[in-house]
Protein backbone atom coordinates (compact mmCIF):
# COMPACT_ATOMS: atom_id res chain seq x y z
CA UNK A 1 0.00 0.00 0.00
CA UNK A 2 1.49 2.96 -1.41
CA UNK A 3 0.74 5.86 1.01
CA UNK A 4 2.68 9.10 -0.39
CA UNK A 5 2.55 10.51 -3.89
CA UNK A 6 5.68 12.63 -5.17
CA UNK A 7 4.89 15.69 -6.68
CA UNK A 8 6.15 16.84 -9.74
CA UNK A 9 8.07 20.29 -8.88
CA UNK A 10 9.59 21.91 -11.70
CA UNK A 11 11.94 24.95 -10.97
CA UNK A 12 14.03 27.60 -13.10
CA UNK A 13 17.65 27.83 -13.04
CA UNK A 14 20.29 25.56 -12.03
CA UNK A 15 21.03 24.29 -8.27
CA UNK A 16 24.41 23.30 -6.59
CA UNK A 17 26.87 21.49 -8.34
CA UNK A 18 26.24 19.72 -11.45
CA UNK A 19 22.48 21.08 -12.18
CA UNK A 20 21.44 19.32 -9.26
CA UNK A 21 18.33 21.29 -7.59
CA UNK A 22 19.01 22.45 -3.71
CA UNK A 23 14.61 22.39 -3.61
CA UNK A 24 12.90 20.17 -0.97
CA UNK A 25 11.49 17.01 -2.32
CA UNK A 26 7.43 17.07 -1.33
CA UNK A 27 4.85 14.28 -0.91
CA UNK A 28 1.51 14.69 -0.51
CA UNK A 29 -0.08 12.30 1.81
CA UNK A 30 -2.71 11.08 -0.18
CA UNK A 31 -4.04 7.23 0.27
CA UNK A 32 -3.32 5.73 -3.34
CA UNK A 33 -6.58 3.95 -3.83
CA UNK A 34 -7.68 1.31 -6.75
CA UNK A 35 -10.09 2.24 -8.88
CA UNK A 36 -13.12 -0.09 -9.09
CA UNK A 37 -13.73 0.78 -12.74
CA UNK A 38 -10.88 1.68 -14.52
CA UNK A 39 -7.95 -0.86 -13.11
CA UNK A 40 -6.15 2.14 -12.44
CA UNK A 41 -4.75 4.66 -9.22
CA UNK A 42 -7.13 7.65 -7.40
CA UNK A 43 -5.36 9.95 -5.34
CA UNK A 44 -7.60 10.57 -2.85
CA UNK A 45 -7.44 12.74 0.28
CA UNK A 46 -9.85 14.26 3.35
CA UNK A 47 -13.46 13.84 3.06
CA UNK A 48 -13.04 12.40 -0.63
CA UNK A 49 -11.37 9.79 0.65
CA UNK A 50 -13.83 9.08 3.47
CA UNK A 51 -17.01 9.77 0.82
CA UNK A 52 -15.24 6.95 -1.32
CA UNK A 53 -15.27 4.07 1.07
CA UNK A 54 -18.68 4.74 2.44
CA UNK A 55 -19.90 4.36 -1.03
CA UNK A 56 -17.85 0.69 -1.14
CA UNK A 57 -19.61 0.32 1.94
CA UNK A 58 -16.40 -0.38 3.33
CA UNK A 59 -15.11 1.26 6.52
CA UNK A 60 -11.87 2.95 6.04
CA UNK A 61 -9.24 3.20 8.52
CA UNK A 62 -9.31 5.41 11.47
CA UNK A 63 -6.41 8.30 11.72
CA UNK A 64 -5.55 7.38 15.35
CA UNK A 65 -4.57 4.15 13.80
CA UNK A 66 -2.48 5.45 10.48
CA UNK A 67 -0.95 8.00 12.59
CA UNK A 68 1.22 4.95 13.37
CA UNK A 69 0.71 2.46 10.63
CA UNK A 70 1.94 4.22 7.85
CA UNK A 71 5.33 5.55 9.16
CA UNK A 72 5.76 1.64 11.06
CA UNK A 73 5.56 0.51 7.51
CA UNK A 74 7.80 3.36 5.87
CA UNK A 75 10.69 2.68 8.16
CA UNK A 76 10.34 -1.32 7.55
CA UNK A 77 10.57 -0.17 3.84
CA UNK A 78 13.37 1.93 4.34
CA UNK A 79 15.59 -0.34 6.39
CA UNK A 80 14.94 -3.07 3.63
CA UNK A 81 15.74 -0.97 0.75
CA UNK A 82 18.71 -0.20 2.59
CA UNK A 83 20.09 -3.27 3.35
CA UNK A 84 19.00 -4.69 -0.57
CA UNK A 85 21.22 -1.88 -1.97
CA UNK A 86 23.45 -2.00 -4.56
CA UNK A 87 25.47 0.22 -3.16
CA UNK A 88 25.94 -1.86 0.19
CA UNK A 89 29.71 -3.23 0.46
CA UNK A 90 31.63 -4.14 3.75
CA UNK A 91 32.37 -0.19 4.52
CA UNK A 92 28.62 0.59 3.82
CA UNK A 93 26.98 -2.15 6.10
CA UNK A 94 29.06 -0.44 9.20
CA UNK A 95 28.35 2.57 8.49
CA UNK A 96 24.86 1.68 8.15
CA UNK A 97 24.44 -0.15 11.10
CA UNK A 98 23.12 2.18 13.53
CA UNK A 99 20.87 3.63 10.87
CA UNK A 100 19.30 0.28 10.06
CA UNK A 101 18.64 -0.13 13.22
CA UNK A 102 16.89 2.86 14.17
CA UNK A 103 14.42 1.68 11.56
CA UNK A 104 13.86 -1.25 12.74
CA UNK A 105 13.24 0.30 16.52
CA UNK A 106 10.81 2.81 15.28
CA UNK A 107 9.05 0.19 12.51
CA UNK A 108 8.71 -2.24 15.79
CA UNK A 109 7.37 0.61 18.46
CA UNK A 110 5.26 2.22 15.87
CA UNK A 111 3.45 -1.22 14.79
CA UNK A 112 3.12 -1.56 18.73
CA UNK A 113 1.17 1.51 19.08
CA UNK A 114 -0.63 0.85 16.06
CA UNK A 115 -1.99 -2.25 17.54
CA UNK A 116 -3.19 -0.78 20.43
CA UNK A 117 -4.38 2.19 18.95
CA UNK A 118 -6.53 -0.48 16.84
CA UNK A 119 -7.99 -1.75 20.13
CA UNK A 120 -9.00 1.53 21.50
CA UNK A 121 -6.03 3.51 23.37
CA UNK A 122 -5.38 7.00 22.41
CA UNK A 123 -2.27 8.30 20.07
CA UNK A 124 -1.29 10.72 23.23
CA UNK A 125 -1.51 8.52 25.43
CA UNK A 126 0.40 5.78 23.74
CA UNK A 127 3.13 8.27 23.35
CA UNK A 128 3.58 9.47 27.26
CA UNK A 129 3.06 5.85 28.57
CA UNK A 130 5.40 4.11 26.34
CA UNK A 131 7.70 6.40 24.87
CA UNK A 132 10.59 4.40 23.23
CA UNK A 133 10.04 1.49 25.44
CA UNK A 134 10.03 -1.73 23.15
CA UNK A 135 9.77 -4.46 25.56
CA UNK A 136 6.73 -2.72 27.17
CA UNK A 137 4.47 -2.41 24.12
CA UNK A 138 5.30 -5.61 23.22
CA UNK A 139 4.10 -7.05 26.72
CA UNK A 140 0.69 -4.48 26.41
CA UNK A 141 0.16 -5.87 22.70
CA UNK A 142 0.16 -9.25 23.98
CA UNK A 143 -2.30 -8.15 26.88
CA UNK A 144 -4.26 -7.06 23.96
CA UNK A 145 -4.35 -10.02 21.67
CA UNK A 146 -0.97 -9.84 19.94
CA UNK A 147 -0.20 -13.32 19.22
CA UNK A 148 3.83 -13.24 18.07
CA UNK A 149 6.50 -14.90 19.98
CA UNK A 150 9.26 -13.98 17.67
CA UNK A 151 8.48 -10.18 18.73
CA UNK A 152 9.64 -10.69 22.11
CA UNK A 153 13.04 -11.77 20.91
CA UNK A 154 13.45 -8.76 18.30
CA UNK A 155 12.16 -6.00 21.00
CA UNK A 156 14.29 -7.30 23.03
CA UNK A 157 17.19 -6.74 20.78
CA UNK A 158 16.31 -3.57 19.94
CA UNK A 159 15.17 -2.60 23.49
CA UNK A 160 18.25 -0.85 24.79
CA UNK A 161 19.94 0.82 22.06
CA UNK A 162 16.29 2.08 21.05
CA UNK A 163 15.70 3.39 24.01
CA UNK A 164 18.25 4.91 25.75
CA UNK A 165 19.00 6.61 21.98
CA UNK A 166 22.51 5.25 21.88
CA UNK A 167 21.15 3.87 17.41
CA UNK A 168 21.10 7.65 16.87
CA UNK A 169 23.91 9.31 18.77
CA UNK A 170 27.33 7.22 18.11
CA UNK A 171 29.42 7.75 20.84
CA UNK A 172 33.37 7.35 20.02
CA UNK A 173 34.56 5.60 23.87
CA UNK A 174 31.88 2.91 23.15
CA UNK A 175 33.64 -0.33 21.98
CA UNK A 176 30.92 -2.14 20.49
CA UNK A 177 27.10 -2.36 19.77
CA UNK A 178 24.33 -4.74 19.45
CA UNK A 179 21.64 -4.52 17.19
CA UNK A 180 19.30 -6.98 15.23
CA UNK A 181 20.18 -9.94 12.81
CA UNK A 182 18.14 -8.16 9.82
CA UNK A 183 17.30 -11.47 8.10
CA UNK A 184 15.42 -12.38 11.49
CA UNK A 185 14.52 -8.91 12.16
CA UNK A 186 12.91 -8.13 8.08
CA UNK A 187 10.52 -11.94 9.07
CA UNK A 188 9.48 -10.63 12.23
CA UNK A 189 8.20 -7.58 10.65
CA UNK A 190 6.67 -8.73 7.57
CA UNK A 191 4.69 -10.98 9.98
CA UNK A 192 3.89 -7.98 12.18
CA UNK A 193 2.78 -5.79 9.17
CA UNK A 194 0.54 -8.39 8.36
CA UNK A 195 -0.85 -9.23 11.72
CA UNK A 196 -1.15 -4.85 12.07
CA UNK A 197 -2.38 -4.77 8.67
CA UNK A 198 -5.06 -6.71 9.51
CA UNK A 199 -6.18 -5.40 12.92
CA UNK A 200 -6.36 -1.81 11.35
CA UNK A 201 -8.10 -2.23 8.41
CA UNK A 202 -5.29 -1.00 5.78
CA UNK A 203 -5.01 -2.94 2.82
CA UNK A 204 -8.63 -4.61 3.65
CA UNK A 205 -10.29 -1.28 2.82
CA UNK A 206 -8.79 -1.17 -0.54
CA UNK A 207 -9.96 -4.35 -1.20
CA UNK A 208 -6.39 -5.95 -0.45
CA UNK A 209 -5.27 -8.75 1.44
CA UNK A 210 -3.18 -7.84 4.58
CA UNK A 211 0.18 -7.30 4.61
CA UNK A 212 -0.14 -5.91 1.04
Amino acid sequence: MSCFRRKAIVRNGRGVGEGLDPGPDRYSAQLRTPLPTAGGESDIGGSAWQAYFEGMSQTPPSPETLTFYIPAKGFLQAAQMVVASPLQNESRRAMTFLPINTLLGFSVELYCKAWLAANGRAPDELRKQFGHKLRNLYVACVNSGLELGSLETLASQLEAGHGDFSYRYFEPSRVEYEGANTAFAFHVLNELDALVDARVGASASMGLVPGH
